[in-house]
């Protein structure tokens, strides 16, 4: 249990690696945003172009891609496959109608036993070596939810720029060109004919008699409310989207690490129903050979048979919940779907990430601290709360208006253009304003005060649902493990009961269909300790998330290389 538990440890690695540096104050560089591409393969298939680096050769190969970290978990004292004996001879009964064909004897000696660690199918596709802690390191650079939440906080973040550029104008140069011929009304009001042409090149164009020049050279139009204001509430949301990543990284943990035990779950229920197959096979062999002999009859013998179909179907059933389950693993790695997966973990024991004796009490402050919704909620409410303040103080803040010009103007009559010279304009203008004869005013104070409220209730609800997750969990954690001990001793006592029929076959004291019950409840008994056991194992992952992945780790397994690293 000791190294299970070590193991738990590397399993985490990149939850510190992906909720490093939050993002309250925003006050950094743009996150760093690993590129994220689809497949080879696929893109080979859709005509896009991918990189050159060839992928390795389709075929029933094992691609050991995943270097292994750490060492292997242990394996529980209670065996999912367990030792059998082969069935008796049975005892010929020969009666005075007819003598009967001596039965086949079953092969002696002992029997082969069925690994506990995965069984990796007959398969037209490559295989490739997989560890948990592997998959978890490299999923969060690998998976393209991962890559769209990045983006999505460069763009709040390009927003907060933005924002905080409100303030400084825009550089506009050119050349405008002015030509009039015809009535043109004077200053006293007075109309005549004119004819006259004007050009202007340089910073501000357009400019026509004595106006300034329609486009200023620097021009900045901006509140001096929203040029105070937006920069915070840019800030707000772009720490929501650094947030909002954390989050779409951790329940990509949880999805990565639920999944993985899914396919655990399928290798070892192929195991399972293998070696009951086997069960079954034998015991088919011999009710036919004590119905040929007399000592048996043919509806024992069919009984048997159709025990063996089921359980030939239940190992077909199990070959495809592996491909089926390594599917998922490589969608969520955005891996070649080419291969199959197979587990190097030889079998699926209990892990510890939150320890058993850990009190809810701590548990639940623990998770509102570290959980990234709540942080995420926070920065939203703060939003609002600057919104608010903006709308507040809007009317009582003004409007800037600023421009300014230096071109070169000339101009003359007709199309005439003379006396060229430098020009300097400077326009400023401060104004106040209120919207809609103070109804526009009362209007977005409302708006924004009921935007406040909203995300205030969305973060109460958050709580909640953390709150009942942390709980939630803990309590499976708890029950789940309960269930473990006692799946243990079903399994002893199904083992116990198949041998003591075994016993009573072999010492000619009863028929071999008495095993057959026996056989189905050993079955029973392990496919339900296998159900414990990843229950279990899912309740801690999901605590894990339910509190934010607390773990910290002194060092971070390697990250899964790409297929053009593994081919260079």
């Amino acid at each position: 249990m000791g190294k299970a538990a070590n193991l738990a440890v590397l399993i985490i690695a990149t939850c510190g690696v992906a909720g490093a540096s939050g993002c309250a104050g925003t006050r950094r560089v743009a996150r760093a945003v690993p590129e994220v591409a689809a497949p080879a393969p696929l893109l080979a298939a859709t005509g896009t172009s991918c990189s050159p680096a060839s992928l390795a050769a389709a075929g029933p190969q094992r691609v050991a891609a995943f270097p292994t970290v750490g060492e292997p978990q242990a394996v529980s004292d209670v065996q999912l496959i367990s030792h059998e004996e082969p069935l008796p001879p049975p005892q010929p009964q020969v009666t005075d109608d007819a003598e009967p064909d001596a039965p086949t004897t079953p092969p002696s000696g002992d029997p082969e036993t069925v690994p506990a660690g995965p069984v990796v199918t007959d398969t037209s596709l490559p295989v490739r070596d997989v560890t948990m802690a592997n998959i978890l390191a490299s999923v969060a650079g690998r998976n393209p939810e991962v890559g769209f939440a990045n983006q999505r906080y460069a763009e709040a973040y390009a927003k907060l720029i933005a924002a905080k550029a409100l303030w400084l104008p825009s550089i506009n140069a050119g050349l405008g060109w002015n030509n009039h011929a015809g009535p043109l009304q004077a200053s006293n009001g007075t109309v005549g004919e004119a004819s006259r042409s004007s050009l202007t090149t340089g910073l501000g164009v357009q400019t026509i008699g004595a106006g300034s020049p329609v486009v200023p050279g620097l021009f900045a139009n901006f509140h001096s409310a929203e040029a105070i204001f937006q920069p915070r509430i840019a800030n707000q949301a772009a720490a929501a989207r650094d947030a909002a990543v954390r989050t779409t990284i951790n329940d990509l943990l949880l999805e990565t690490a639920l999944a993985y035990l899914e396919l655990l779950r399928a290798h070892q229920s192929r195991a399972i129903a293998v070696d009951i197959r086997e069960h079954a096979e034998r015991l088919a062999t011999a009710t036919a050979d004590f119905a040929r002999s007399g000592a048996g009859n043919e509806a024992d013998a069919d009984r048997a048979a159709t025990e063996l179909s089921i359980r030939q179907n239940e190992v077909v059933q199990a070959e495809e919940e592996i491909q089926v389950a390594s599917a998922r693993v490589v969608e969520l790695l955005n891996d070649d779907p080419r291969f199959v997966l197979a587990p190097l973990e030889p079998a699926i024991a209990p892990v510890e990430l939150v320890p058993l004796d850990a009190p809810i009490q701590t548990l639940l402050p623990t998770g509102l601290q570290r959980r990234p919704e709540l942080a995420e909620a926070r920065h939203l409410v703060g939003e609002a709360v600057q919104r608010m303040k903006m709308e507040k103080f809007s009317p009582w803040l003004p409007n800037v208006l600023m421009g300014t010009s230096y071109a070169a103007f000339g101009g003359g009559e007709g199309s005439q253009i003379a006396n060229t010279a430098g020009r300097f304009d400077l326009d400023a203008i401060t104004y106040w304003q209120v919207r809609g004869l103070g109804v526009g005013e009362y209007a977005a104070r409302r708006e924004a005060r009921a935007q406040h409220d909203q995300t205030r209730m969305q973060q109460i609800q958050v709580m909640n649902r953390v709150s009942r997750e942390i709980v939630e969990a803990h309590a499976q954690m708890l029950a789940r493990h309960r269930q473990i001990e006692i799946a243990e001793q079903a399994v002893r006592r199904a083992t116990d009961s198949f041998e003591r029929n075994w016993l009573r076959v072999r010492d000619l004291e009863g028929l071999p269909i008495e095993t057959l019950q026996s056989i189905q409840a050993l079955d029973q008994a392990r496919r339900e300790y296998l159900r414990a056991l990843v229950t279990y194992n899912a309740a801690q992952f999901r605590l894990q998330r339910a509190l934010g992945w607390p773990i910290d780790l002194a060092a971070t397994p390697k990250a899964i290389p790409s297929d053009s690293e593994g081919s260079s």
